[in-house]
């Protein structure tokens, strides 16, 4: 992968999307979806929630989102009763 290539990553309902970038690599992530259940980011030990897909506009959409995840700090996607995902752009 280079800077400027789309990453995206769909999980199956029920299923724990976690997305841990390569040692330098960072991701801007740019919009996530997850319709019942937390958006987090982790460290791999500590879980900071982001935002609730029920409280989200659009049933779990959230657009112009900027989360900055490298390999150190990086994507966590809860399993709900439907699939969560998202899409971002490599930023190097």
């Amino acid at each position: 992968m280079a800077v400027g290539d789309v990453v995206s990553q769909i999980a199956a309902t029920g299923v724990v999307l976690s997305f841990q970038p390569a040692v330098g690599v960072e991701i801007c992530v740019t919009t996530a979806q997850n319709a019942a259940a937390w958006t987090a980011i982790t460290d791999g030990t500590s879980i900071a929630n982001y935002w609730h897909g029920s409280h989200a506009e659009g049933g779990g959409r959230v657009g112009n989102v900027k989360i900055m995840i490298n390999n150190s700090i990086y994507l966590y996607i809860f399993s709900s009763g439907e699939p969560g995902g998202f899409t971002g752009i490599q930023i190097k």
